[in-house]
């Protein structure tokens, strides 16, 4: 959050106080790990057996490609989620590991599967039995009811979406909502535990969540756009936290709505802020690191076109009293702007000459300045923020 704390009269230049400007640290969801409780393979069956006790059950799916096919069977273990199943067989025999990367990949790629926490195998010579465990405890009935009602969540968010938008606008619209409209869980990020706060249920139905229930919802939204979109984890100030990459124009990005999520004193979440609205690897690499999967894909982020201060012309790639004067002149409406740094270097130039020699003045000859400015800075992001 920021906070204008010191006011620069006119009258006393010379007295500034500038304040760190980073958000307010949003608790990490606890690290999933699913537990999955591996049973221990069937002896083989006795070559003499008769056939009459191999007999196969009628809802038993023949194996098939199953066995060799991870793509079939993460999409046969889909198709039977999307239908509230629990339990599911197969004829033959299927490697639990594949069954355990099958499962990894929903829990990945499927956001709106929010209820899924892991599974039970099962096997023998001739048989795989997947039981699925059921996050809470939720009936079948239970999750075909919060599985509608997420889906309605999302058809009307997508609804409102114009379908001539651009990736940019589209990618504004949904962040803009959810940091509207979800509250983050301090209760949930304290809990150490999981819980439906860290799902996409928790942030697009109940308006409750943990950063990794925003950015399950943010992917979930984005993928049903046609906007490619995945959740990466890793770790911001000693802390588990999770936040999105998306592809804008065929350009990869890093978007975390968590962080763009005001959190004041007084709770409220009038002001919206763009510090992490699509930026690049280098300024990712300034507040988290990512923790690496062997199966997680991990784009690489070079671009900054589609960066919102780029894109809405508050970017200075070199200290200039006139380039900020026109960006103030930009917003006399609000009379608030927020300027984002090229790099340290220009950060640094602009904060000693800007702030500290009081050069903020000589914008007055383009722009209205009150009597006082306030001036907010975030080390970290290179952003500073003016008050006029």
């Amino acid at each position: 959050m920021r906070r204008f704390l010191r006011l620069l009269p006119a009258a006393l230049i010379a007295v500034i106080s500038l304040n760190s400007c980073n958000s307010t640290v949003h608790s990490a969801v606890p690290q999933f790990t699913a537990v999955y409780e591996q049973t221990v393979d069937n002896p083989e069956p006795d070559a003499n057996s008769g056939s009459e006790d191999d007999s196969e059950p009628d809802n038993t799916l023949v194996l098939s490609s199953y066995s060799s096919d991870p793509d079939k069977l993460y999409e046969r273990l889909r198709e039977a989620l999307h239908g509230y199943n629990s339990t599911i067989d197969f004829s033959g025999k299927i490697q639990q590991d594949m069954v355990f990367t099958a499962i990894h990949r929903l829990m990945e790629e499927d956001p709106d599967i929010f209820w899924l926490d892991g599974c039970t195998v099962s096997t023998d010579a001739k048989h795989t039995q997947i039981e699925i465990h059921v996050f809470n405890n939720y009936s079948a009935e239970q999750i075909r009811e919060m599985h509608t009602a997420l889906v309605a969540a999302a058809d009307d968010i997508i609804a409102q979406v114009p379908q001539d938008a651009s990736d940019y606008d589209k990618i504004l619209f949904v962040h803009d909502y959810l940091v509207h409209t979800t509250e983050y869980d301090t209760a949930g990020a304290d809990a150490d535990k999981r819980g439906i706060w860290g799902t996409s249920y928790g942030c697009l139905v109940r308006g409750k969540a943990v950063c990794q229930g925003y950015a399950e919802a943010f992917k979930y939204i984005m993928n049903r756009l046609g906007i490619e979109c995945g959740v990466t984890t890793g770790e911001t100030d000693g802390e588990r936290h999770a936040w999105n990459y998306v592809m804008a124009d065929g350009e990869y990005y890093w978007i975390d709505v968590t962080w763009d999520d005001p959190i004041s004193d007084d709770d409220t979440t009038d002001n919206l802020r763009y510090t992490y609205f699509l930026i690049n690897d280098d300024m990712l690499a300034r507040s988290r690191t990512i923790i690496p999967k062997d199966d997680r894909f991990v784009p690489v982020c070079t671009s900054l076109d589609n960066n919102y201060f780029v894109h809405n012309g508050c970017y200075l790639s070199e200290y200039s009293i006139a380039a900020i004067a026109d960006i103030m002149a930009q917003h006399t409406d609000e009379r608030e702007v927020s300027i984002l740094c090229a790099d340290e270097e220009v950060y640094a130039e602009t904060i000693s000459r800007l702030i500290e020699d009081a050069e903020i003045w000589k914008a007055a000859a383009r722009v209205e300045l009150g009597e006082q400015v306030f001036f907010a800075q975030d080390d970290e992001a290179l952003i500073i923020s003016i008050k006029f």
